[in-house]
């Protein structure tokens, strides 16, 4: 069964805050989804936005295995945790298929 992670928040409107956003995002998130891929992980990511700042990240893993070898890595959380705290109105949702 897929897994799905589901983050939504508002890029900050200060242009310092937004630099830190995306500083995070290359110096940690990029690294560590293509480590997880090496080491195994299969899981796929996609950003989306509809240009009013407002990101939306769907975050697609094959299995439940697959979902918790991230969900419970201190690493993870703590970079989640990090982001949270560099933009507005950070929120998130698990989600399993339905049918």
């Amino acid at each position: 069964m897929s897994v799905y992670l589901l983050m939504e928040f508002t890029c900050p409107k200060d242009e310092e805050r937004n630099k830190k956003r995306l500083k995070h995002e290359v110096d940690w998130l990029y690294p560590y989804y293509e480590k997880k891929i090496k080491e195994g992980v299969k899981w796929k990511g996609l950003g989306l936005s509809d240009g009013t700042g407002r990101i939306v990240s769907l975050t697609t893993f094959e299995t439940v295995e697959d979902f918790g070898k991230i969900w419970n890595d201190d690493k993870y959380k703590k970079g989640i945790v990090q982001l949270s705290y560099l933009v507005d109105n950070f929120t998130s949702r698990i989600l399993r298929e339905v049918i």
